[in-house]
């Protein structure tokens, strides 16, 4: 009975946590053009930060060069170019501890629509806001940032997920826009 008792209240306390855990995220360029990706969180999502940095409030994460993004780099284009049309955002949430796994391996890079990699459409205008806040499933005082996996030459192979506000989830890459039909005679 007493066993029972606590294993509810630790249930209780583990939702209860969950639930209110928030964390925000936001990534920023300092003068000697190196990125970095901040993660502050709460009294109820300290564990996030503790896992990331070994701190209760604030991390600062390298986030590393994107080598040959800039121009045209096929992925980078297709990105920006068919956000909202065949890459999107899914309803499913990404859980604290895959964020934490990626942030600690450290082969990641962020597209924001204020990107430096964003040379080929509307570079922080209004519609390119407004097809990120698209990605997710409410509005969002923060900027949505799209996590991307990055291979050994920190090239961008696959989009992970994008976090909006405390919450992630993840990133879909549809091919079948590109698949459409013709018939030539």
């Amino acid at each position: 009975m007493i066993k029972t008792f606590f294993t509810m209240i630790l249930i209780l306390f583990i939702n209860t946590e969950n639930s209110h855990a928030t964390y925000s995220l936001t990534t920023s360029w300092n003068s000697l053009t190196e990125k970095k990706v901040i993660l502050w969180c709460d009294d109820y999502s300290t564990r996030t930060c503790l896992a990331v940095c070994k701190s209760t409030s604030r991390c600062i994460i390298n986030e590393g060069i994107c080598y040959n993004c800039i121009g045209n780099n096929l992925f980078i284009v297709n990105f920006y170019k068919n956000l909202g049309l065949t890459v999107n955002s899914t309803s499913v949430k990404i859980h604290n501890s895959e964020i934490e796994k990626v942030l600690l391996n450290g082969s990641f890079i962020t597209l924001k629509a204020k990107s430096v990699y964003n040379l080929i459409s509307d570079h922080d205008s209004k519609s390119m806001r407004r097809k990120f806040q698209n990605l997710c499933p409410e509005d969002i005082i923060t900027e949505p940032v799209v996590f991307a996996r990055v291979d050994r030459n920190r090239i961008p192979v696959e989009l992970l997920f994008v976090v909006c506000g405390s919450e992630a989830y993840e990133m879909i890459t549809s091919n079948s826009f590109y698949h459409s039909s013709s018939t030539l005679y």
